[in-house]
């Protein structure tokens, strides 16, 4: 599935990644469409404010990597 990713300051990536599975008692859902809000926009041009540096996603795990 494509994702687009943030990588910096101004930095997006349009990127293939692996689709994920549901695990026991969530479930996956199919995005119609989507939109961006202000706070995404100051995390593009200044971030990152609210992206959590050097602990990982609570969801998904994942670190921020510059």
């Amino acid at each position: 599935m494509k994702a687009l990713r943030w990588h910096g300051q101004r930095d997006l990536r349009l990127e293939n990644i692996e689709e994920p599975t549901a695990k026991p008692g969530k479930v996956k859902i199919k995005v119609e469409w989507c939109g961006i809000c202000g706070s995404d926009l100051h995390e593009y041009t200044a971030g990152p404010i609210f992206i959590p540096e050097g602990t990982p996603h609570p969801i998904t795990g994942k670190k921020l990597q510059s």
